[in-house]
């Protein structure tokens, strides 16, 4: 067998167990898959709110606009059909009358050469995705995928200036927007990334989920209130839908990895979050606020604090009630359809702001805390169906999402020492 016959072959299966991976419930975050489902419910024409990214198939379903028509389409849920090709099989399926069970491996190689480093760089990522679906209103999906990375020398600066004195003794480093990971043959780096989804719609007014992952909250290719960047996380979500409200309830638990323990063990935050939408077919706004503490200091172990079960939007007189220094945002989304294939959209993070001073010194306060996001985005360009533009720009003061002084900053916007908004914010 010729050379590259063997690697048009290896190629064509990494596609299909990668193609077979996307068939998840929990609509992928990744940007062509995200970009695809904004094109189709552009389509449909319809009012939903988009604005809380992480969505499962089944929330699409019930509300009966998109339609699974084409290969593109076919990563955003399962097909219950026994036969079908790449677009519809999986490697083991078991359908019944009232549901549908699927196994599939996962498979990624790569090779690369970096113009820093005499070694190739090898990447192998292997693992298995399984999910289901009963009665049409329960879904379920795990996946464990374990990871070999060597790096450009341009990534492996940011692990090894940014992490590594975090926790130098141990042999342990952080993969940006991945796991905690282990040095092999000083740059090879193994971790493995677990991710899981429970979700149950009764109702097309009401859902339940609960797992291991990531949420985005807005409708850009970045986020200043909550994005992708930083490692999964385990969460609890509750959801409403009633006129034209969207009312999401965000429960998180993140963690301060390797620089802020009690008692010789890294210490948990947790996160409460509402968001509340409103959505025509053109307009959109969203309302946010969020409120990190931290589970245990050296003085007292909080734990969940039970305060913050409160569901309601707006609990910043809540948290000044318990007499708290715990770290408070609130933040807005906007969307709006300008014609008939575009849209503009914004956010806004407010965390400290004192116009008072600002006003009285004629000139901007070093502690105001806020950040603002203006994009636009239009698909078809040139009329090319499926080709699509996004500008996007984002500010953010500094210091934002920081919260502390010196060594006491253990209620940061981050999880893993890695922030939970843009990339570039930390």
């Amino acid at each position: 067998m010729g050379i590259f016959k063997f690697i048009k072959i290896f190629s064509l299966a990494a596609l299909l167990f990668a193609c077979n991976y996307l068939h998840a419930q929990q609509v992928p975050l990744n940007q062509f898959v995200q970009n695809r489902l904004t094109q189709l419910l552009f389509e449909a024409d319809s009012s939903v709110f988009t604005g809380f990214r992480a969505q499962n198939w089944l929330e699409l379903q019930q509300l009966n606009i998109i339609h699974k028509t084409n290969f593109e389409d076919s990563g955003f849920g399962l097909n219950k059909a026994v036969k079908g090709d790449i677009e519809t099989t999986n490697y083991i399926r078991a359908v019944g009358n009232k549901g549908v069970f699927t196994l599939d491996p996962y498979l990624d190689a790569g090779i690369a050469q970096s113009n820093k480093q005499d070694n190739i760089n090898k990447n192998l990522s292997a693992g298995f995705n399984m999910q289901a679906v009963l009665n049409d209103n329960f879904s379920f999906n795990a996946a464990v995928i374990t990871n070999y990375n060597q790096f450009p020398d341009y990534v492996d600066s940011v692990i090894f200036t940014k992490y590594d004195r975090l926790n130098p003794t141990n042999n342990r480093y952080i993969i940006p927007g991945e796991n905690s990971a282990k040095l092999h043959d000083k740059n090879g780096f193994t971790y493995t990334n677990f991710n899981f989804n429970l979700t149950y719609t009764p109702s097309k007014y009401f859902l339940i989920a609960g797992g291991y992952g990531k949420n985005f909250l807005g409708d850009g290719y970045r986020s200043l209130l909550l994005s992708d960047n930083s490692n999964n996380a385990p969460y609890v979500r509750l959801q409403a839908r009633l006129w034209k409200l969207t009312y999401n309830v965000l429960y998180n638990r993140y963690t301060n990895n390797f620089w802020y323990e009690v008692d010789g063990k890294a210490q948990p935050k947790y996160s409460t979050m509402h968001y509340l939408g409103f959505n025509t077919k053109k307009l959109q706004i969203g309302l946010f606020d969020e409120v990190t503490w931290i589970a245990k200091d050296t003085n007292f172990s909080r734990g969940f604090d039970l305060q913050y079960l409160n569901p309601l939007l707006f609990i910043r007189p809540s948290e000044f009630t318990v007499g708290s220094p715990d770290n408070a945002m609130i933040g807005f989304n906007l969307k709006y359809k300008i014609y008939k294939k575009g849209f503009i959209y914004g956010q806004l993070a407010l965390d400290d702001l004192n116009l008072g001073k600002s006003f009285d010194e004629h000139k901007q306060f070093y502690g105001n805390k806020y950040a603002l996001q203006l994009g636009i985005w239009n698909k078809d360009v040139f009329n090319v169906p499926n080709l699509s533009y996004r500008f996007e720009w984002n500010g953010v003061r500094p210091y934002t999402y920081g919260h502390g002084v010196g060594d006491n900053i253990s209620l940061n916007y981050t999880h893993y020492y890695q922030s939970l908004t843009d990339p570039f914010v930390q």
